[in-house]
């Protein structure tokens, strides 16, 4: 297997088990996982008061943060985000040419207010969500999905059972859902490993 680096956005809540599951499986796979904290340590237990800091922090200065977290990357890296990170990635993936591929957790950002209007034909594409989850704009999920496929980049959405939106997180029992945690870490290590396999693997 060919050792590739992961870079991984968290989502509104912050850097949580999700994201430091999700980087550990990908890790035993033998792969140089990052995962980046753009709240300088905060953590957050409901979605509320974590919107609100968000806003606080503003979309801008969220980008900003997401972008500097891999000015250091020159190889070909693949980044992942979980439902606010889905959307960093997406800003990353288009903006850093040295992005192979990209993996959303239960978030689409809208492309259409990022200024996004073309998808780079070079960065495959895999989603990840319940479809009775509540969160998602699904406007939001056709918009980009569309632009993926409009280039011929590969796109593979994989829908999951129940309702829960951020399903990796074992705090939240309403959400977690533990088999289909580890079937999502599955999947994304395929779609890794492929890239690799397929010659995106870093020098």
């Amino acid at each position: 297997m060919v050792h590739m680096i992961i870079v991984i956005y968290h989502s509104v809540l912050g850097v949580r088990f999700g994201e430091k599951s999700t980087a550990g499986y990908l890790a035993d796979c033998g792969h140089e996982t990052r995962v980046v904290d753009q709240y300088d340590g905060q953590v957050f237990d409901d979605f509320q008061t974590a919107e609100e800091y968000a806003l606080t922090l503003g979309s801008r200065k969220l980008h900003q943060r997401a972008n500097e977290a891999v000015t250091d990357l020159r190889d070909p890296f693949v980044v992942a985000g979980f439902s606010m990170g889905g959307a960093m990635a997406i800003g990353v993936a288009t903006s850093h040419s040295a992005v192979c591929g990209l993996v959303l957790y239960a978030g689409v950002g809208d492309t259409a207010t990022m200024g996004i209007q073309t998808w780079p034909a070079s960065v495959p594409v895999q989603v990840h969500y319940t479809p009775a989850d509540p969160t998602p704009n699904y406007d939001w999920i056709d918009r980009f999905e569309s632009l993926v496929r409009a280039s011929d980049a590969s796109y593979e959405s994989i829908e999951y059972p129940g309702s829960g939106h951020l399903f990796t997180e074992r705090a939240l029992p309403d959400q977690y859902q533990p088999d289909d945690a580890r079937a999502l870490w599955a999947s994304s290590a395929r779609l890794i490993a492929d890239l690799g396999d397929a010659g995106f693997a870093p020098h």
